[in-house]
């Protein structure tokens, strides 16, 4: 399993892929801006990839030129897809040219395939793993917040309101105490003391 650091961005990834696909529903021609997103959350991953890799990048490449310079320790996949993303996204940032819904809609599922290949066979953490618990700061809330979202997923729903609930327990009790300790008094005095 990757660790937090990793599992934080990919998180972010996993977060700006869901709603560039929220996007990629609306209709025409608010779609066209889910191929933004798409292209960024490509290229975020991309970044991190050579980042673990220690793939040295000392110039701002172009997005195509990735595949070049990664060969060496890293293959990434759909290339011909990505491509095809890269071209849109240029063709539509810089010319104004709209795509069509249809095209958006599978520009998404290319790049919904090409995150959850590159970041199960690159990183070893499918994407889809990868949920925004990871982002809490404070670790006995994120804890049962992870915990929920299993329960949940098991279909043990009352289990997990049961951990939602402890989780902002914890939260608020975390933040009490930060705030008491970095400002000498409680987040949730009111008045004077």
């Amino acid at each position: 399993m990757a660790d937090h650091r990793i599992r934080q961005r990919l998180a972010l990834i996993r977060h700006l892929y869901l709603r560039a696909s929220d996007q990629a529903e609306e209709p025409e021609p608010l779609c066209a801006l889910a191929v933004l997103s798409l292209h960024d959350c490509a290229e975020m991953l991309i970044r991190l990839i050579c980042e673990e890799k220690d793939i040295m990048i000392t110039t701002s490449p172009g997005f195509m030129d990735y595949w070049k310079l990664c060969a060496p320790k890293v293959e990434l996949p759909h290339k011909a897809r990505m491509d095809h993303l890269n071209t849109v996204r240029n063709s539509l940032k810089h010319k104004g040219a709209l795509p069509s819904r249809t095209e958006v809609l599978e520009l998404r599922d290319a790049t919904g395939a090409f995150l959850e290949d590159c970041a199960s066979q690159t990183l070893g953490t499918p994407l889809r793993a990868a949920l925004l618990t990871e982002l809490v700061r404070y670790k006995q809330c994120r804890l049962d917040l992870e915990k929920a979202a299993r329960a949940a997923a098991d279909g043990r729903l009352d289990e997990a309101m049961d951990r939602v609930a402890m989780a902002f327990v914890y939260l608020i009790d975390e933040y009490q105490a930060s705030s008491e300790q970095r400002y000498g008094r409680s987040a949730f005095s009111v008045g004077e003391d």
